[in-house]
């Protein structure tokens, strides 16, 4: 099951949903496995918990508002997402991975294949080969640009056959073209840029080897940026709407539209920085300030950064503990410097950081729930967390 999560990333988000209510069934049914999954997941409940506690505090003095059940429900989503990514064992955290890069793979295909024979219009791949900008659509170039990196860290790994290096060399390749060729997410192009360097980083402590990779690096970004139908006008765009924003206080796309919002998060956030506007106060807030200016527009539910929400709708006690959450993830997986399931984490917890910055990965389900999960399992590495982890068989059920 932790395969075919990992194989969902790409498809709708109702699979994801659905996979995760069948692996906790598997998990409350693997009952030999209970005390190792516990011992993994006992550290960390704190960091889960205390975020939820918060919310019920600011919920309780600052009142109920229009989105605060989705609010709830969302944080809710996210403790048991990234729980249950932190109870898997080894070799289910193995799988996930598998799952993941299999899945890159099948939507590659997918995706090259539009391109010959046009795929027949249906939910199961509307949102990878569409070519629109929703959410749905940018979380799939997302995770390829995710699974590129994983698989170009993969390959960089010692003591590999040149068999499977050369393997996850073509995947990184393809994946990162997939996303160049095809991908209308700024987000994700950036990412194709930024988390080679991180795989340099982490690979690499010699300034000789970084300084090779980063050269290649950017010329390949050049080419990238050169020949790619997509990357320079996204990004010429958005450079326009900055300017015109700047020198106007105008705002008429999608790159403007957020620097105003981020604008009235901050100011939220100032005007409450203990307890914040209250939990889900974001969207009457934005509407009332819209509703001479731009009506249609006031009817954008989250500012699209997902740190500047929580702070100013859970004040900044609420946005430290978010931080506090990340960073111990972070932290977690730093220590375990050369496992390969560690790596891969930080490069989930990078994505999941630039794509927090620009949008709402803990608010929106398409965008952050495999993510979310994803970074849970690899954080803990390829080794058992505790010595009943190691002593126990590892179950086939999951």
């Amino acid at each position: 099951m932790a395969c075919a999560l990992g194989a969902f990333t790409f498809f709708p988000v109702g699979l994801s949903y659905l996979g995760l209510l069948v692996l906790l069934l598997l998990l409350l049914l693997d009952r030999p496995q209970w005390q190792a999954r516990w011992q993994q997941l006992r550290p960390w409940l704190w960091l889960l918990l205390l975020p939820l506690l918060w919310a019920l505090l600011v919920l309780a003095t600052q009142g109920w508002h229009e989105d605060s059940a989705s609010r709830l429900f969302h944080l809710l989503r996210v403790a048991l997402v990234l729980g249950l990514g932190l109870m898997l064992l080894p070799a289910e955290r193995w799988y996930a991975l598998y799952g993941l890069l299999a899945g890159a793979v099948l939507a590659s295909a997918l995706l090259l294949l539009h391109q010959v024979w046009p795929l027949p219009d249906a939910a199961l791949w509307r949102a990878l080969v569409s070519g629109t900008t929703g959410n749905s659509t940018s979380q799939k170039f997302i995770l390829l640009a995710a699974a590129a990196a994983a698989a170009l860290w993969l390959a960089l790994q010692p003591g590999l056959r040149p068999a499977q290096r050369a393997l996850a060399l073509l995947g990184w390749l393809l994946f990162a073209a997939m996303v160049a060729i095809f991908g209308v997410s700024r987000n994700a192009q950036l990412l194709l840029l930024l988390l080679p360097l991180a795989v340099f980083v982490l690979r690499w402590h010699s300034w000789r080897p970084l300084l090779s990779a980063a050269v290649a690096l950017l010329l390949g970004a050049l080419l990238v940026w050169q020949f790619s139908p997509t990357v320079q006008p996204r990004f010429e765009q958005a450079a326009q709407e900055v300017q015109h924003f700047a020198a106007t206080g105008n705002f008429d796309g999608s790159t403007s539209v957020r620097l105003r919002m981020y604008q009235h998060a901050l100011e939220g956030m100032a005007a409450q920085p203990l307890l914040g506007t209250g939990l889900g106060s974001w969207l009457p807030s934005w509407r009332a300030t819209m509703a001479e200016v731009n009506p249609a527009m006031g009817e954008i539910n989250n500012p699209h950064n997902d740190f500047l929400l929580t702070g100013m709708e859970k004040g900044v006690p609420g946005l430290l503990l978010l931080l506090a959450l990340l960073a111990a993830l972070g932290w977690h997986s730093l220590r375990q410097r050369g496992d390969p399931l560690a790596g891969v984490a930080q490069l989930l917890l990078w994505t999941l950081l630039l794509t927090t910055l620009v949008n709402a990965p803990f608010r929106d389900a398409n965008l952050g729930l495999s993510l979310l999960w994803l970074l849970a399992v690899c954080t803990l590495g390829s080794r058992p967390v505790a010595a009943s982890a190691s002593t126990q068989p590892v179950s086939r059920s999951i």
